[in-house]
C-alpha cells in the first residue's frame, strides 16, 4: 500500500496516486482494487447517467477506466477496466470518488483552485473552463504557494472557522496556457483521453498545512472589455457557494441538510466573497492577478 496525505486525510492506496504528498500514521481512508457491483441495492437516493448512491455508498461508472465504489467516507474500491491508462485511473480516482467521500465525511468540497496569501487561503471558483487553474498558475509562477486545484476540501474547526485542506500537488493546464507561461510541454504527461491537457506538478511552493479560508473569488466571463470586481454580501453569498460546490447534485444527495447549512453559514460569516467578471482571454490573466493582489491589500 502507498501512503499519502491529502484533503485533511491520511490515505492508504493500492493504486499509485502520483501528486499526493507522502503520508504517515494510521489511514483514515483506504483505496483498493476489488469487485464493484454494477448497481447499488435499493433504496437509491440519487442517480445520474454515470452514478448512483444510497445511504451508505456511492457508485461511479467510467467506461474504459473503472467502476468506483465509495463507502461510508472511509473506503474506495476500484474495479479497473482492462487496458485502462494509469494516468487516467489516477485522475478519475482523485476527482468524483474523492469528492463523494468528502461529502460522506461532512466536508464541503468546492470546485476551485486555492493559494496562500498573507497567512490565509484564497480560492478561485466558477464554471468549468472559466480560468481557475490559469489564475492559479499565474500566482504560482510569481511565488505564491498552492494548496489545491480542482477540489478544495473545506472543513470546520472546533470553533466553526472554515479551513481549506491541501489537496493534490499538481494542476492540469491546456497547451495554450503552458505556452503563455513559457512552460515546456515536452517534459509533461497528458491524459490519454485528453492530449491537449497536461499534468503540471506543483513541486515547489506547495503549501502542506490547512489554512483558514479568507476569500472566495467567483470567476465569470463577459463580452465587454475590462475587469470588474464586485463584492457579494449577506445572504447573497450562499448561492455562489452552493452552485460551485464540487459535483453539486451528488453533494446535495449525500450531505446532511443541517450540517450543510452550518457549513455554508460558517463560510458566509468568516469569508469575503467577490465576483470577478473579465473577457475570456488569457492575455489579461497577469493583469487580473495584480488586481486581486491590490484588492486584498486593504486587509
Amino acid at each position: 500500500m502507498y501512503k499519502y496525505t491529502a484533503f485533511g486525510l491520511q490515505i492508504a492506496s493500492e493504486p499509485e496516486l502520483p501528486g499526493l504528498m507522502p503520508g504517515t500514521g494510521n489511514p483514515d481512508v483506504t483505496i483498493r482494487f476489488g469487485v464493484v457491483p454494477v448497481n447499488l441495492p435499493e433504496p437509491i437516493k440519487g442517480k445520474g447517467v454515470a452514478y448512483e448512491l444510497n445511504d451508505k455508498s456511492f457508485l461511479l461508472k467510467v467506461p474504459g477506466i473503472a467502476r468506483f465504489l465509495v463507502t461510508m467516507g472511509n473506503e474506495i474500491t476500484i474495479e479497473r477496466d482492462p487496458g485502462s491508462d494509469d494516468i487516467d485511473l489516477s485522475f478519475f480516482t482523485i476527482n468524483t470518488p474523492i469528492g463523494a467521500l468528502l461529502y460522506q465525511r461532512g466536508y464541503l468540497p468546492m470546485h476551485a483552485s486555492a493559494i496562500e496569501i498573507n497567512g490565509g487561503c484564497v480560492i478561485f471558483t466558477g464554471v468549468s473552463g472559466v480560468g481557475k487553474s490559469t489564475i492559479l498558475a499565474s500566482f504560482h509562477q510569481h511565488g505564491y504557494p498552492v494548496l489545491a486545484d480542482e477540489i478544495c476540501a473545506i472543513s470546520l474547526s472546533d470553533t466553526g472557522v472554515p479551513f481549506v485542506n491541501p489537496g493534490a500537488a499538481y494542476t492540469y493546464l491546456w497547451r495554450d496556457v503552458l505556452d503563455h507561461f513559457k512552460k515546456d510541454a515536452s517534459t509533461l504527461k497528458h491524459r490519454q483521453n485528453n492530449p491537449e491537457k497536461y499534468k503540471v506538478p506543483i513541486d515547489e511552493r506547495f503549501y502542506s498545512m490547512p489554512l483558514p479560508l479568507k476569500r472566495i473569488y467567483v470567476l465569470a466571463t463577459k463580452n465587454t472589455p475590462g475587469i470588474e470586481i464586485e463584492e457579494i454580501k449577506g445572504k447573497e453569498k450562499f448561492l455562489p457557494i452552493k452552485l460551485n460546490s464540487y459535483r453539486q447534485r451528488i453533494g446535495t444527495a449525500i450531505s446532511n441538510p443541517a450540517a450543510s447549512f452550518l457549513m455554508h453559514a460558517s463560510i458566509g460569516k468568516h469569508t469575503v466573497v467577490k465576483q470577478i467578471s473579465r473577457p475570456h482571454d488569457i492575455i489579461n490573466i497577469d493583469h487580473l492577478r495584480e488586481m486581486i493582489i491590490n484588492d486584498m491589500n486593504p486587509e
